[in-house]
């Protein structure tokens, strides 16, 4: 843990305050509201290290609100139960895998090999946040990234279809900030679990849930370098939701556009006032948009 003042000089419009004294780690990102009525002059010491090995010393610009911080908060509550969610995940691969040794010799199953594009970002959720502030300063902007999934298809009727497409996604979103660009590129093995009807022709639509892991996460600036070890302040079971179009040009090939939305907390970041105190808690969840081509092989 770190302590550290920090006294902050407000030029023509007011004395010098001092900020009350802080404990945190070096995880935790203070950010200070800059504004055109006044000018932050100069920061004496900020997040020092007692091994002296890093000092972060990063400002966010976040416009419209006067003397505002937001502080990075490190415990963060997810109100999903990690063992719950990987009990429903068991639960529901033992379910589907059941169903596939049941009439694993039907003539109507098909598997295939699923590969996309991914745009990724994240949108953020609170009960109170302040009207003078604009959400998409917190939410950054996207990235973009890949994907690729194995398919097993169950074919139940010319109309009907179901399916599971286990596999890898890269998601993530990026902050862009007064100093530098920081990454942040998470990920996950998952499983979508996909009902897939015709509407028309060659065209179908697909919805479902997928379920995420998280195994692993890649943070740098914009220079590529990794400052901090952030693993532990992201959530690593994710539940979704996905909706989906494609257009099958044959039995074996076919081309879809998704949407995918957590329903999950992915992380949490804590406003707070200019001294520092918790105020506004403002919850992330993963969202994508994604191209993908399959081929299907069938048996």
């Amino acid at each position: 843990m770190l302590n550290f003042w920090s006294e902050i000089q407000l030029s023509n419009q007011c004395s010098s305050i001092l900020v009350k004294k802080q404990e945190f780690t070096t995880k935790n990102l203070f950010v200070m509201r800059m504004s055109e009525k006044f000018k932050i002059e100069a920061a004496d010491e900020i997040f020092r290290r007692r091994s002296l090995s890093y000092v972060e010393e990063r400002f966010y610009p976040i416009t419209k609100i006067l003397d505002f911080a937001a502080i990075r908060n490190r415990k963060v509550f997810f109100g999903v139960d990690s063992n719950l969610m990987r009990n429903l995940c068991s639960g529901l691969i033992i379910l589907f895998l059941l169903f596939i040794v049941k009439d694993l010799s039907a003539q109507d199953w098909k598997f295939g090999l699923q590969a996309g594009v991914v745009n990724s970002g994240v949108t953020t959720k609170t009960s109170n946040f302040p009207d003078e502030l604009d959400k998409s300063d917190f939410e950054g902007d996207r990235i973009w990234a890949w994907q690729v999934n194995g398919v097993v298809t169950r074919t139940l009727s010319e109309n009907f279809r179901l399916s599971a497409e286990p596999g890898y996604i890269r998601k993530g979103f990026t902050i862009d900030h007064l100093h530098n660009v920081d990454d942040f590129k998470l990920d996950y093995i998952t499983l979508p679990i996909l009902a897939d009807v015709k509407i028309w022709g060659p065209l179908r639509v697909q919805i479902g849930p997928e379920l995420s892991y998280r195994t692993g996460i890649d943070y740098g600036d914009e220079e590529g370098n990794l400052v901090i070890d952030w693993d532990d302040e992201f959530e690593n079971w994710e539940l979704s939701g996905l909706v989906g179009l494609s257009y099958d040009f044959n039995t074996a090939l076919s081309l879809g556009l998704r949407y995918n939305h957590s329903v999950m907390k992915t992380t949490q970041f804590t406003l707070g006032d200019e001294m520092g105190q918790p105020n506004i808690d403002i919850d992330y969840y993963n969202q994508y948009a994604s191209a993908v081509v399959r081929y299907n092989f069938g048996l």
